[in-house]
């Protein structure tokens, strides 16, 4: 297990849990600004879950309260050549079925690749 600090106020982590035998990776960061700590310790990770608490109409806001963006996200999985993202911690302003759609297409539109959004008692394998 890897840790790096995030931009956040307070100080807040991301984590990367790698397993050495089958050469899986899964990172993890909760509430941040995009920063380089979160590209380097995510590269080539088989699953980026990534907070987008605010959708991308609402960037200065979220970057003002060091939180990303669907976009942001987006663009962090992509930089970081991972293979799957998953937004989590959408603020809950946001839950409607249509806004739920619309922050997986803003993150799709910067990720080529598989993007979900996480929900509770979210079972993941890989």
């Amino acid at each position: 297990m890897e840790a790096v600090k995030v931009d956040h106020k307070p100080t807040t982590f991301a984590y990367k849990i790698s397993n050495k035998i089958n050469k899986k990776s899964l990172t993890y960061t909760a509430d941040m600004r995009p920063n380089e700590n979160i590209l380097k310790l995510s590269k080539d990770s088989d699953i980026l879950i990534c907070e987008s608490t605010f959708p991308d109409e609402w960037k200065e806001f979220a970057h003002n309260y060091y939180h990303c963006t669907p976009s942001d996200a987006g663009e962090i999985a992509q930089e970081a050549n991972a293979k799957q993202l998953i937004l989590t911690h959408i603020s809950a302003v946001f839950h409607e079925e249509n806004k739920l759609r619309e922050f997986k297409k803003e993150a799709e539109n910067k990720f080529k690749n598989k993007v979900l959004i996480a929900k509770d008692l979210m079972v993941l394998e890989f």
